[in-house]
């Protein structure tokens, strides 16, 4: 893989990337961030963003974008992150999920949905052992026949 040479999005500094827009100093730094405030999240559940930035020292807007990567899960949905297209409040993630259940049938192939339906019941089916012809011979997973002892 190659590696590009870009700008850190937080110190600024150049360093090898491959495919981080953050130096492996600044992604050491935002990992501490993200333990500090999921055992804060861990020992207060109830704990609002704006008490999490002021008990933690973690910036809001880190604490955010861990939400938004749902990396952490507030247990109360705060008015401080919306679904991206609805503009509804989410607990973590960017939409709520009538609008993810919306984008998944939207980018679904049409007659995808259906298939899916369909393809439930036979895949449940296929989990149950295959019966044996009466004949003695067996069949393969392609449907062809084939005897033990006959070559035929």
């Amino acid at each position: 893989m190659a590696t590009d040479i870009r700008q850190c999005k937080m110190c600024g500094k150049l360093f090898h990337s491959l495919g981080n827009p953050l130096c492996n100093d600044c992604n050491d730094e935002m990992d501490r961030r993200f333990v500090k405030v999921r055992d804060f999240i861990y020992a207060h559940p109830e704990a609002g963003i704006p008490e999490i930035v002021e008990k933690t020292g973690v910036p809001e807007k880190n604490i955010l974008t861990f939400l938004r990567e749902e990396r952490l899960v507030l247990e109360r949905v705060s008015g401080m992150l919306a679904c991206e297209r609805c503009s509804r409040p989410v607990a973590a993630g960017r939409f709520c999920e009538e609008c993810k259940n919306e984008l998944i049938k939207a980018l679904k192939p049409s007659g995808q949905v259906e298939r899916d339906r369909q393809v439930q019941p036979q895949q449940e089916a296929a989990k149950q052992p295959e019966k044996q012809p009466q004949s003695g011979r067996k069949s393969d997973r392609q449907g062809m026949i084939y005897s033990r002892y006959n070559r035929n």
